[in-house]
């Protein structure tokens, strides 16, 4: 039996998908194996992964997203350890390795997860840009990870017997590119949440990303994880000590103020405003919600 599982869902990618396979067969750790699950592309993807049907276990199915991809995977896993790679991205070779023996050192730990680059390229393939992302502090506890996700699934190293108990991943359409946060957030009700301060994994950033998405979108899809982890464990409030009012003043004044410094003043008054519903008198988001409203009119008289 293999010790890792590596699940890599794929989706039209056959400009990157050899160079994320490579990544992975280059590790330092080579007990593992590799899943490649097709959902639905219609590329040449099927083509371009043959030369590999001897080293990868290969699946098809119809398209519904990287949450039901990674499922199919998660049903045939052999590995103690499961990974996560989505195929437009890369792993240092030292990843799986540091990662199988921080988890074999803390039995505790349900998930490790590291920090990472971000990395955009040219049209001949030459890196134009790259940034660190390190993630700061040593809490990695339930209650910070529900004010916001500071997980990245390429990172990720997770138990099998964390999926046996929790749950696979939410398929539902509404979380798309957010089942990963939720999932994560299930894990963290009942396991301890591991941190490496190094960098194992770099993420391709390009304009087919699925995330793709602005700040708007992002709060968007943190709420509707929020709302949906809420409805299904109505006790985490009371559990964990939450004031789910000041919580949600919170995460509307800090949406806001970030939408408001980036120039988004239309949403940004309608998060303040959101704000000031659980809070009226509330003198920094009043004023802030009275600035995002007077850019917006200005913006709107010069458009």
């Amino acid at each position: 039996m293999p010790k890792v599982s590596v699940i890599i869902p794929t989706y039209n990618r056959e400009k990157y998908i050899v160079e994320t396979l490579e990544s992975v067969f280059a590790q330092t750790f080579t007990d593992f194996e590799v899943i490649v699950i097709d959902d639905g592309s219609t590329d040449h993807t099927a083509d371009i992964l043959k030369p590999y049907l001897g080293r990868i276990i290969y699946m098809q199915k119809e398209n519904g997203g990287p949450g039901s991809a990674r499922n199919v995977g998660l049903k045939v896993v052999k590995g103690e350890y499961i990974a996560f790679l989505d195929s437009d991205d890369l792993w240092l070779a030292n990843k799986l390795d540091i990662q199988v023996k921080f988890m074999d050192h803390h039995p505790e730990a349900g998930l490790v997860f590291t920090d990472y680059e971000v990395f955009c390229e040219d049209e001949t393939g030459k890196d134009i840009e790259s940034r660190k992302v390190l993630i700061q502090g040593d809490d990695y506890s339930f209650r910070r990870l529900f004010q916001r996700n500071f997980i990245p699934t390429l990172t990720v190293i997770i138990r099998k017997s964390c999926i046996n108990n929790v749950g696979l991943f939410d398929e539902s359409k509404e979380l798309i590119v957010g089942e990963d946060y939720e999932l994560w957030l299930r894990i963290a009700m009942r396991y301890g949440i591991g941190h490496i301060h190094e960098i194992t994994a770099r993420y391709r950033e390009h304009s087919n990303n699925i995330v793709g998405a602005g700040l708007e979108k992002n709060y968007a899809m943190h709420l509707r994880v929020i709302n949906k982890i809420l409805a299904r464990y109505g006790e985490i409030p009371h559990e964990f000590n939450i004031n789910m009012s000041e919580y949600y003043r919170n995460f509307y004044y800090c949406s806001g103020r970030n939408l408001y410094q980036n120039g988004s003043y239309q949403p940004a008054v309608g998060y303040l405003r959101r704000a000031l519903s659980y809070k009226l008198i509330a003198p920094k988001v009043l004023i802030l919600y009275l600035m995002s409203r007077l850019r917006l009119i200005g913006h709107e008289q010069t458009g």
